[in-house]
């Protein structure tokens, strides 16, 4: 269920991004200090250019790494000729791999669910390869920020769509298109989507489609003219590939895969070549595109540890990252464009080029598709209900037994969200519908709880009177109830959504509008913290209920653990004037006798439901 009315981003929202970055640093700084850092070869490259740079700046945007890797030369340079150490650099990688799990959480969060933002973060946090990429001299864990930022710039941009947003996204793609040479066509892929009619749910609706004809028009010249002059590495890595059949660049006979044996039809030029060869290149092309998805090391003398490691974080994320590209497709969801872009691209790319054996070319796809394989798993049936039994297990553990799967008081969560979808967040929080709806099943079942606990110390009515009843979900689950609330039609709608003629009034706890003695219990779930003169209530109640009927009051404990529980959950409570205890002591004082009491409880207790009947 979607969360209600919530305006930016929740504190609670901030601690789990906090946690999943947490949890990816804390991993990410053991591998360093059992692997130090590494210098594969590009690394000399890149240091050579740092030490010119000193004395010629602008070789960091010019020759093979030129532009295109500026994003991540300049501040890599920069901060190693400043401190005269790479460390410090190592550091900041580390930094960066760290915070994209919080930043694949926050995105999911927003694209898709809060669960699916859960499995694409904790999906990341123990990603092997990315340990050997952000300890590594390389662009890749830079370049994996900037995807990931601009994912979340993009998700943000949807919700949001205001000018602060829309700059956001700017700025991350254009930092994105001059760290890698992958930049540039994620770029184009993305402006792509923007073609779509206005009407389309898939438009990103960054641009209008003319500048989005031309912006990509000029993005693929522009890149046509950037690449024309890297020669040597289209005549030494891209023909050479195709020349001698490699899947990997320059055969890597220790892969997996080895080399597509052929006889090519020489050709002078990349393109002849490519057309001279239409067919083998292609078959090329599909051998890349399976390989690039194989979950494994794809070096054959891995060690057996290596590749446990490389499947246990990587298979989930593939399988689920693929039934989530089919769902989103089948389903044509909004963040389609958004989360498949990346992936599409970087195939494309590798088929067209080269694998790595490493991992490194497939790095920029994985931030999409842990966030498709979030999706994935949340759109699993099966799937979440074991999520949803393990919580429930969870709250049981913790001190609160569960709701039955079958209790009549869970609602029916599309309607009720339809219904109540207009009201502002603070609404939603004071009549507890935002507890029905919350995005955290935790805090669902708990308000499940609350109720079902209510319908059990009910002691068989005849008539009931529910103080306070905001959606009518105890009056849906009881015969012979009767609802009072200041909101009466928002009860009314739900009710009316679901097929029950439970009748529900206007009213106050201080101005009931039904008859003396008339009903044989009267119930006030989470209602009487919120009254100031308490005696007044207390006599109204003990008005319309009669000599043997019952109260049962239900309310939080407003203790510490309860506030700090209300702040992560997102609840306002902004107009409690008292505590459940307080309101226990002041209605013994005014004639009632508590007969029973239960707490719900994480640990410490969080709501008390009391039993009283009137003192005779």
């Amino acid at each position: 269920m979607s969360i209600l009315n919530e305006d930016g981003t929740p504190v609670r929202a901030l601690v789990v991004a906090l946690l999943l970055s947490v949890s990816a640093l804390a991993v990410r700084a053991i591998y360093f200090f059992r692997r130090g850092r590494i210098t594969p070869p590009d690394s000399g490259t890149y240091l050579g250019l740092c030490e010119a740079s000193k004395t010629t700046p602008l070789v960091l945007l010019t020759g093979d790494y030129g532009i295109e890797y500026a994003g991540f030369l300049l501040p890599f340079c920069g901060l190693t000729n400043l401190t005269g150490s790479t460390l410090p650099w190592v550091t900041v990688q580390i930094l960066l791999g760290s915070v994209t799990a919080g930043l694949l959480f926050l995105s999911g969060r927003r694209l898709f669910s809060s669960r699916a933002g859960i499995v694409a973060g904790g999906l990341w946090v123990f990603v092997w390869d990315a340990f050997r990429w952000d300890v590594a001299l390389l662009s890749d864990s830079v370049f994996v920020f900037a995807v990931a930022l601009s994912i979340y710039a993009l998700a943000y941009y949807r919700d949001e769509g205001t000018l602060r947003a829309r700059a956001g996204v700017f700025a991350t793609l254009a930092f994105l298109t001059i760290t890698r040479p992958f930049g540039g066509p994620l770029l184009v892929g993305w402006m792509l989507w923007n073609l779509l009619p206005d009407d389309d749910s898939r438009q990103i609706r960054l641009f209008g489609r003319k500048i989005a004809i031309g912006g990509a028009v000029v993005a693929i010249v522009v890149m046509v003219v950037v690449f024309s002059t890297r020669t040597a590495w289209a005549s030494d890595h891209v023909l050479d590939v195709y020349r001698n059949g490699w899947i990997f660049w320059q055969g890597r006979n220790q892969a997996v895969v080895g080399s597509y044996a052929y006889t090519p039809t020489p050709a002078p030029t990349l393109p002849a070549f490519v057309v001279a060869n239409a067919a083998p290149v292609a078959v090329m092309g599909l051998i890349k595109t399976v390989t690039l998805f194989y979950p494994g090391p794809l070096y054959v003398r891995a060690s057996p540890f290596w590749f446990a490691m490389h499947l246990a974080s990587l298979l989930p994320a593939v399988v689920f990252g693929w039934v989530g590209i089919v769902n989103l497709v089948r389903n044509r969801h909004p963040s389609v464009g958004v989360v498949v872009t990346p992936i599409a691209v970087v195939t494309g790319i590798v088929a067209l080029t080269f694998i790595d054996a490493g991992w490194r070319y497939r790095a920029p796809l994985l931030p999409a598709l842990f966030l498709t394989a979030g999706y994935g798993v949340a759109t699993n049936v099966r799937l979440m209900r074991c999520w949803d039994w393990v919580v429930r297990q969870g709250i049981r553990v913790l001190g609160t037994p569960p709701a039955p799967r079958t209790s009549p008081y869970r609602p029916d969560e599309e309607r009720l969200h339809e219904t109540v979808r207009g009201l502002s967040h603070d609404d939603l929080s004071e009549i507890a519908v935002y507890g029905y709806l919350h995005p955290m099943q935790a805090v669902r079942e708990l308000f499940f709880a609350r109720g079902h606990l209510v319908m059990a110390l009910l002691d068989d009515p005849d008539r009931f009177v529910d103080v306070g009843c905001g959606p009518g979900l105890l009056l849906n689950s009881e015969s012979g109830g009767i609802g009072v609330d200041i909101r009466p039609h928002v009860g009314r709608s739900y009710l009316d959504a679901v097929g029950d003629d439970s009748p529900i009034v206007a009213g106050t706890v201080t101005s009931i509008p039904l008859q003396t003695g008339s009903a044989d219990a009267v119930v006030a779930m989470d209602m009487l913290e919120h009254i100031s003169d308490l005696a007044h209530a207390s006599d109204e109640i003990a008005r319309v209920i009669d000599e043997d009927g019952q109260l049962l009051v239900c309310g939080p404990t407003e203790n510490v653990i309860y506030e700090l529980g209300r702040r992560f959950g997102g609840f306002s409570g902004a107009d409690h004037k008292t505590t459940v205890g307080d309101i226990d002591d002041q209605l013994q004082a005014n004639g009632w006798t508590r007969v029973k009491k239960r707490d719900l409880r994480i640990v410490f207790p969080l709501f008390s439901v009391f039993v009283y009947e009137r003192r005779t």
